[in-house]
């Protein structure tokens, strides 16, 4: 367990290289918001998928989120996040935290976002 944790720990350090690149670039908002978007949900969606079934209810300690509450806490936060952005509403929250719940709210829907946002 330590050394998934570990695993994810420096995937989450080495993906975070990429964002000062991006602001260096120039790019405009509207470009360097879809980029980090696409990159923070490649990110979230590698580390989900990399954590086992059975460690999805792995607490640290009793106060924290388990793993799968994490994920979904992260998915709906998104969700909300890009909603507000796209004026769209956000994904119904799943009822539970396992993976196969969590991995069915890792999309959000296109449909209405302005076609700025998508470039």
């Amino acid at each position: 367990m330590k050394s998934i944790l570990r695993g994810l720990l420096a995937v989450l350090l080495l993906s975070g290289a990429s964002v000062p690149a991006m602001a260096a670039a120039g790019n405009d908002l509207n470009t360097l918001f879809a980029k980090h978007w696409q990159i923070s949900k490649e990110f979230t969606l590698a580390v989900a998928e990399a954590m086992p079934a059975e460690y999805y209810n792995f607490k640290p300690n009793p106060e924290e989120m388990s793993f799968g509450e994490l994920m979904s806490h992260i998915a709906r936060s998104n969700s909300e996040a890009f909603a507000d952005v796209a004026n769209i509403e956000p994904l119904p929250v799943p009822s539970g935290y396992d993976k196969r719940q969590s991995s069915s709210f890792s999309t959000i829907p296109l449909t209405g976002v302005p076609g700025s946002l998508l470039r």
